[in-house]
């Protein structure tokens, strides 16, 4: 068996602006009654089809309640591990895995508590590009930005204090994330997959975030509408492939599909 691991928003599920030139699409996610999110059929064919040679993992940001209002994950194709909250929660046939909590928060022992976090940074949170903030899963921040009234120098320097406290940031668009530097995507698919007997580990993602869990990987793709594609151009430390929205998740699932061991034919 292989092992797919792969980030869900822009990467295998998108909104109906980021999905691209497709009709043949269904919704897998709908918010107080409103559509959110899309998956073209093409796709969700192709990871039913990989599901006979590859383990599937989801590796999200999302929180739990997020994360479950994704229908496809739910109803269609259910992972025997899924990871959440950024790496902070791991899902093993259903059950949220204790030992994985553990290790977590034995990696938070020298770092500044999450129960801190208001008081530490009270200054920077106030400032006026920041509309909101939300507490995901009592693990990490999340902040709302006003891209219009963003000033990067009052950014880097609450960033620059939070890796004085071992906390490590984000800016993904209109989202700022603040967490602390060993809650990461890399560390939980480590540990799902040793619990999984693999052959290959491929792994796919568009943010910074997912960066280190598609270097980890035997084989890492990476769309063209991404941030590792804007960062790195053609020079990505792993594949880009130049395609974009659903295109992008239909092509490199056609890929997996033929992968033996860890060649790409």
């Amino acid at each position: 068996m292989k092992l797919f691991t792969s980030d869900l928003d822009r990467t295998l599920i998108f909104s109906h602006r980021t999905i691209g030139d497709t009709t043949d699409c269904t919704c897998i996610e709908y918010l107080d009654g409103k559509a959110q999110s899309f998956m073209s059929n093409r796709e969700m064919a192709l990871l039913q089809d990989l599901t006979q040679s590859a383990y599937v993992v989801p590796v999200t940001t999302r929180s739990q309640l997020q994360y479950e209002r994704i229908s496809f994950f739910q109803q269609q194709l259910i992972p025997q591990y899924a990871v959440v909250a950024n790496g902070g929660i791991v899902f093993k046939d259903g059950q949220r895995d204790a030992q994985w909590d553990e290790i977590v928060q034995q990696s938070f022992a020298d770092l500044l508590p999450i129960t801190s976090f208001k008081e530490r940074f009270t200054l920077h949170r106030q400032r006026e590009f920041f509309l909101r903030e939300y507490e995901v899963e009592n693990l990490f921040y999340m902040l709302a930005v006003d891209e219009a009234a963003l000033c990067h120098d009052s950014l880097g320097e609450f960033q620059q204090e939070l890796e004085q406290e071992g906390w490590v940031s984000y800016l993904h668009g209109r989202k700022f994330y603040a967490l602390p530097k060993s809650l990461t995507k890399e560390a939980a698919v480590h540990y799902v997959r040793d619990q999984l007997p693999h052959s290959c580990h491929i792994a796919a993602g568009d943010s910074m975030m997912d960066l280190g869990m598609m270097q980890i990987a035997d084989i890492g793709y990476t769309p063209k509408h991404g941030e590792v594609y804007a960062h790195y151009g053609e020079d990505a430390p792993v594949k880009v492939v130049l395609k974009e929205g659903a295109a992008f998740a239909e092509d490199i699932l056609q890929k997996i599909l033929t992968i033996e061991g860890c060649k790409v034919k």
